[in-house]
């Protein structure tokens, strides 16, 4: 192990694969970093802040999030 790294149990390894930065989420929705953003914090998705108040996003929630817009969006199309 590299000097200064902490070994994650399991647990803290399954924790971390739940959540996403900003930049993923950015990525795997192709909406834009700031509007991201504004979203968690509008609660549009489970997301906490980091001790250094960047934002993790719960996976799940963004996953439900996008499954829902694209539902709304076929609703509206009828």
């Amino acid at each position: 192990m590299e000097h200064g790294k902490i070994a994650k149990t399991k647990n803290q390894k399954q924790f971390v694969k739940q959540f996403v930065t900003v930049g993923e989420a950015s990525s795997i929705t192709g909406i834009e970093a700031q509007t991201i953003r504004k979203m968690a914090d509008n609660a549009s998705f489970i997301c906490y802040r980091t001790p250094s108040q960047q934002r993790r996003i719960n996976l799940q929630s963004l996953q439900e999030f996008i499954s829902n817009s694209i539902s709304n969006q076929k609703i509206s199309q009828v």
